[in-house]
């Protein structure tokens, strides 16, 4: 698992104390991405800060592209039912962008108009950022944490399932989704997510490499300016993965184990189109840009001898059950 450690930011998200930058996006895909401008493009939000930091550079881009009204988010608007922005999707004519978690078995990809990316997150990080994510909000609930399980428990729980990545593209958010996670193993999941995500994503980036998946997701946008991203900070209780014990990541990939090979199956995928395409303009610039919103970054899923940290950019997810 190697690690990068850079300087994090101080607060939520930090202000600019200037006027933003905007860096030119050049993506040459010789038909390695099946999506054209004047399509929807359908970001289903697997992750909290990340699909939220993704999302903020994507608004920004659209506004200073002429094109606000394009751009659809419920992040924005937490009063928006989950039923009225399906509809919205439904019935608002391309091109647009729509963002939002619980997409995945909701949205009609049979039609021709829409199509669906999304982003997959290391499931060490993630994991942890999970249990704090929910774990805050029980002691802003209740006003302490007694009763609120140990992460080790906390993970048995799951069984694999819960908090998982496999969940959200192996189950999905259609009406058969209880059934569909009761009566299905984790290989099972894990084995659909591959399917479907083959039949019914045409990108899916990852936030270790965030830099490209944004410029990815511009292009397949029709956006030619983003301006950097900036680090999301609602959770910052959460501890960094150099203070894992080697025994707790063992057991998160034991308990785990298909959402680690979900990751790194599609992290793979995401390196080959990276093989196959062209990102050009001021690609390099955005990296040293950005450099500083990571804490530290996971950038392989191998067992490590040591670790020194993680990321945050995309970490904390809802809950989706056992």
């Amino acid at each position: 698992m190697r690690v990068s450690s850079m300087p994090g930011a101080a607060d939520a998200f930090e202000p600019e104390s200037e006027a933003p930058r905007w860096f030119t996006v050049s993506v040459d895909d010789g038909g390695h991405l099946p999506v054209h401008f004047g399509e929807k493009i359908i970001f289903h939000g697997i992750n909290k800060s990340g699909s939220l930091c993704l999302t903020n550079v994507m608004k920004d881009a659209f506004a200073v592209a002429g094109r606000a009204a394009q751009f659809h988010s419920r992040y924005y608007n937490a009063g928006v039912s989950l039923p009225s922005f399906l509809r919205s999707i439904k019935d608002t004519p391309p091109p647009g962008f729509f963002v939002a978690h619980q997409l995945f078995g909701n949205v009609d990809l049979s039609d021709s108009n829409i199509a669906m990316i999304t982003q997959f997150r290391h499931p060490v990080p993630r994991l942890m950022s999970c249990y704090t994510w929910l774990r805050r909000k029980y002691i802003l609930a209740s006003g302490s944490a007694d009763g609120f399980p140990g992460f080790e428990v906390f993970l048995r729980k799951g069984a694999g399932k819960s908090h998982s990545q496999i969940i959200q593209f192996g189950a999905g958010y259609g009406e058969d989704q209880r059934r569909l996670v009761a009566s299905l193993t984790t290989r099972d999941l894990f084995e659909r997510s591959v399917e479907n995500i083959e039949r019914f994503v045409c990108f899916a980036g990852i936030a270790e490499l965030f830099e490209e998946t944004i410029f990815v997701v511009a292009h397949l946008c029709g956006i030619r300016r983003v301006s950097a991203w900036k680090r999301d900070q609602r959770n910052l209780s959460r501890p960094p993965v150099s203070t894992f014990s080697g025994a707790t990541i063992d057991l998160i990939r034991e308990i785990y184990y298909y959402d680690f090979e979900l990751y790194d199956w599609a992290k793979r995928r995401f390196e080959r189109l990276l093989s196959q395409i062209h990102i050009g303009g001021e690609i390099e610039a955005y990296r040293e840009k950005c450099a500083s919103q990571y804490n530290d970054r996971l950038l392989t899923i191998d067992k490590p001898d040591s670790i020194s940290g993680d990321t945050e950019t995309a970490d904390e997810q809802p809950s989706h059950g056992a």
